[in-house]
């Protein structure tokens, strides 16, 4: 599912104060992860883009199923009726 929509991210890398690195995607809020190595944060980074990618399409997903199920419910519809 990712793979057809690859997409190039800036990645952030600090050094952490205490050792190690930290990667902040600039682009994808709440997006960021830390890793002992330069190579250990760029693995751990592609992760956490991974997993942000998942978790949008999994609630677009779902925000796409209750639509559909507000859809076809009657007692959600906006339809008034009135006698004469």
């Amino acid at each position: 599912m990712l793979a057809n929509c690859m997409r190039d991210f800036d990645v952030v890398l600090l050094e952490d104060e205490t050792g190690g690195y930290v990667a902040i995607v600039p682009a994808l809020p709440g997006c960021h992860t830390q890793g002992d190595t330069l190579a250990e944060v760029m693995e751990n980074a592609k992760e956490a883009i991974d997993l942000y990618w998942e978790t949008l399409n999994c609630a677009r997903e779902k925000r796409s199923a209750e639509r559909k199920s507000r859809v076809h419910t009657k007692s959600e519809s906006s339809c008034l009726r009135f006698r004469r």
